[in-house]
């Protein structure tokens, strides 16, 4: 009798994982093919774990290699730096445009558990994150240190 409980138990579990699988793979296509629709175009010949870094070695310069690749794929592409994703501007018009109108989505830094780890779920100054409270902390340091007194006592040319 346990024999049996046994096969009809495994048999239940062999069925659940196939009928998940499928819903599961759906899922995560979906999920990637809205992500890649939103990504700028990534340069060609990325290797897995260092990305485009053997591209920006010697012999050539890496200036001219980064401007080959804005000849080839446009004014904003992205590539990898090992494995991080940079994402890089050749016209001028794009980098104003970038940091001028859409300056609050590119102000804030990435989010990594060992970030989020070290500076107290991101409390500290120098990896908070960008709002209303990151702008009223950041102005202590400046208000305490760039007093005029205080530079007069720091200014060792008088």
């Amino acid at each position: 009798m346990d024999l049996l409980t046994w096969q009809l138990a495994a048999l239940l579990a062999v069925l659940v994982i196939l009928l998940i699988t499928p819903f599961y793979t759906l899922i995560s296509i979906g999920n990637k093919s809205v992500l890649t629709k939103k990504l700028s175009p990534q340069a060609a010949g990325g290797w897995p774990v260092i990305g485009h870094l053997r591209l920006l070695s010697w012999p050539e310069l890496p200036h001219i290699i980064l401007s080959d690749m804005a000849d080839k794929y446009g004014p904003i592409f992205s590539i990898r730096l090992g494995v991080h994703s940079a994402l890089l501007m050749s016209s001028w018009e794009i980098a104003k445009e970038c940091f001028t109108i859409n300056d609050l989505i590119f102000c804030d830094r990435p989010r990594t558990t060992a970030i989020k780890h070290m500076s107290y779920d991101f409390a500290m100054f120098g990896l908070g994150k960008y709002g209303p409270y990151w702008r009223s902390f950041a102005r202590f340091p400046c208000r305490s240190c760039c007093q005029t007194a205080r530079l007069k006592r720091f200014d060792i040319y008088t």
